[in-house]
């Protein structure tokens, strides 16, 4: 049996535990915060794995991307508006595990579904903008043979990894 490098929970698998959390009396917000995260995380890294052989090495590289994709001006600006309000919740959820910050149920459940949405929201992304921002913003490290990350039962290769570069002195 091939072991992947990297092993991930998948998106969907978070998501589930997320909504178990906001529904316990009372609900465990500090794991539903950090599932919203884990959820918001893995898609991002998914999205990029399937489509580009990336691997975003860390949360700074997802937020760099992140940001920079809802600030294109796309065909349809409402995938921007949505991946944005999904990545805000992802990082209010994030910093609300450290302050311990009660949220609810309605909004809870709002996160939910835009969390849910951020795969679609990727999906209708422009790939050829991305791929340019990429090469321009990214430090990309080229791997001669291809890596795997197991993302719940999916094994995704890559043979490139995404790096902020270091700001000139």
């Amino acid at each position: 049996m091939e072991l992947a490098d990297h092993e991930l929970y998948d998106f969907d698998k978070f998501l589930t535990r997320a909504r178990e959390m906001s529904k316990r009396k009372p609900p465990d917000v500090l794991l539903f915060y950090e599932l919203i995260w884990g959820a918001a995380v893995v898609c991002v890294k998914q999205f990029f794995l399937e489509k580009f052989k990336i691997l975003m090495k860390n949360h700074y590289v997802i937020r760099k991307i992140i940001t920079i994709i809802t600030s294109l001006n796309p065909a349809n600006p409402s995938v921007c508006e949505k991946l944005s309000t999904a990545w805000d919740f992802a990082e209010r959820c994030h910093k609300n595990f450290f302050n311990i910050v009660f949220l609810p149920v309605e909004l809870r459940q709002e996160i939910l579904k835009s969390i849910k949405g951020m795969r679609k929201s990727l999906e209708n992304a422009d790939l050829q903008n991305i791929e340019t921002i990429l090469n321009f913003e990214f430090k990309i490290i080229e791997h001669r043979n291809d890596w795997t990350v197991k993302i719940g039962n999916n094994k995704l290769p890559y043979n490139r990894v995404a790096f902020l570069p270091k700001p000139p002195k």
